[in-house]
């Protein structure tokens, strides 16, 4: 009786845990094992140097757009030696390719090497879910989003990167924007308030 009582103690704790981990809005890290295969591209095309598909005639212009996507995508699975489960339209030249055969980490590698050197296609990359981290490494970061900055090196900045490093968030906090209104002599709105056009609210 005991051993029963334990057992379920313990289902109830990490179920809850697992319920809190899944509510959580702002997850830093794939839940469960992250080196899965992969079974979904998205694919956009290039356009089309010529109209090759076989398209019935009483369609849209859109709807025969897309359906020369398809066939495209088609042949270029083909090419490649893909075989596809199934294919869903983003636009007339994007779409994702459902894989029958979900790729390793080797071989999607490969694949996706393969693709972005078929002349036919802009971009190829992998459909998977991405996750909130803390300062991003992307190299425009420091040179295009000054905004982002700290305090120290742009005053005009919201110093985000020492936010990022102190917390990802919480589902329990609320945020809120108190806007104090508009300067209307300051230099830059002088012109515009003065000819009406900032109105005040």
């Amino acid at each position: 009786m005991r051993w029963l009582a334990w057992t379920m103690l313990m289902a109830a704790v990490l179920g809850a845990a697992s319920l809190n981990d899944e509510l959580n809005p702002v997850r830093t890290h794939p839940h469960g094992a992250a080196d899965t295969a992969v079974e979904r591209l998205i694919i956009k095309l290039r356009e089309a140097a010529s109209a090759t598909a076989v398209i019935p005639a009483a369609v849209t212009p859109e709807e025969a757009q897309i359906e020369a996507g398809r066939q495209r995508v088609a042949l270029l699975a083909g090419r490649h030696g893909l075989m596809l489960k199934s294919t869903r339209t983003i636009t007339a030249r994007m779409h994702v390719m459902h894989l029958e055969f979900p790729l390793s980490a080797e071989s999607l590698a490969t694949t996706l090497e393969t693709l972005r050197a078929d002349p036919e296609v802009e971009y190829a990359e992998v459909d998977q879910r991405r996750y909130a981290h803390a300062t991003p490494n992307d190299s425009l970061f420091l040179t295009q989003q000054w905004y982002l900055q700290n305090l120290s090196t742009t005053p005009a900045a919201i110093d985000a990167m020492t936010a990022w490093d102190t917390t990802t968030g919480s589902a329990t906090l609320v945020i809120a924007d108190l806007d104090t209104g508009v300067r209307y002599d300051h230099p830059d709105l002088l012109a515009a308030s003065a000819g009406g056009r900032l109105l005040p609210g």
